[in-house]
This record gives C-alpha cells, structure tokens and sequence, in this order.
C-alpha cells in the first residue's frame, strides 16, 4: 500500500498559528497587602536620646560616616546613614535600633528621616557601632 502525504492546514493569508505553551509549573504567589491599620502608624525620626555618649564617641561616629561618604560618593544606589532610626517591625513603632552609623547597597542614596526594612526591601548592609 502506497504512503500518502498528508497536507496540513493553513488558515487563510497562509501563516501558521504561533505553537500553545503549557502553562508554567509554579506560579509565585502574589505579595501580601498590606493592612490600612499598618500605614495609619506614625514613624517618628528621633527618639530623644543624644546622638554620642561623649565628644570622643561623636568624633568616631562623624569619622567613619565621613570615610563611607567619601568612599561612596559617587555611588547612586547605596544609603550611607549616622544615627537613623532603624524600623524592623511594620505596625510597630515601638520596636527600632539607631546604628551610629550604616550602609545599606543596592538602595538610593539620600538622607532618610528614618529607614524602614519592608519599604527598602532589605536590613543595612553593614553596621557600625562605637
């Protein structure tokens, strides 16, 4: 018995259709939203206590925080900070650390009022305490 060829169909203007894929295997899931009530709290950008024990600790902090800023200058995407808040805990407000100084790379530089994890999407870097 002799073999035929069998001729596939082409819809018309002759272009084949583009292939199907198979849909993804996993699919992460979508960010969390975030709670009004959480974006109700107020952050302060001080918390009353001085910035240096002594004249000698201030000379240190100032001193390295020079240092990293010269360091980083011209850096666009590391925060260099001396004694920032930092907020760890979303809705918390109670619950904050002020390194004397840190730098946190792969976010703006600029001069924050304060640094919150969630919203810059990491910790500090690096820490430096006196």
């Amino acid at each position: 018995m002799p073999v035929r060829k069998v001729q596939q169909s082409v819809p018309t203007g002759g272009v084949a259709p583009p292939p199907v894929r198979p849909p993804p295997l996993w699919v992460p899931p979508p960010p969390p939203r975030p709670d009004p009530a959480e974006d109700a709290v107020e952050y302060p950008s001080e918390d009353g206590l001085p910035m240096a024990q002594s004249l000698k600790h201030a000379r240190r902090m100032m001193r390295c925080f020079r240092m990293m800023d010269h360091w980083l200058l011209r850096r666009k995407d590391v925060l260099r900070a001396m004694d920032v808040l930092v907020y760890y805990k979303r809705g918390d407000n109670t619950v904050s650390v002020a390194p004397d100084v840190f730098v946190s790379f792969g976010v703006p530089a600029r001069d924050p009022e304060s640094y919150k994890v969630w919203e810059e999407g990491k910790p500090p870097d690096v820490v430096w305490e006196f």
